[in-house]
């Protein structure tokens, strides 16, 4: 496997981890199952709550990893045309 491959499957497991961290986030998904056996919701609600709360924390793990790619582009080289900071070609002459 490619580098760039297991790092985002690492990334999606940690992601799994922190969401189970966000207990508090799935309290309606729970509500939804215990409306199923008590009331006789029908379960596809609880698969649907469930379902996008698993989604919102997916969208900010690649929320995440695409502001992380950005970050990382790489900067030009420039000239520097600092007269104080670039050394005279006299200076380089001596030097050698």
């Amino acid at each position: 496997m490619g580098e760039k491959i297991r790092t985002v499957i690492f990334g999606l497991l940690l992601m799994l981890v922190f969401r189970l961290d966000s207990l508090l986030y799935s309290l309606p998904a729970w509500a939804t199952l215990i409306l199923h056996f008590t009331h006789g919701l029908s379960i596809k609600w609880f698969w649907l709550v469930f379902g996008l709360w698993i989604a919102v924390g997916v969208f900010r793990y690649l929320l995440l990893v695409f502001a992380r790619s950005g970050a990382q582009a790489p900067v030009p080289e420039k000239e520097n045309k600092n007269p104080y900071s670039v050394r005279s070609e006299k200076e380089e002459k001596t030097d050698e």
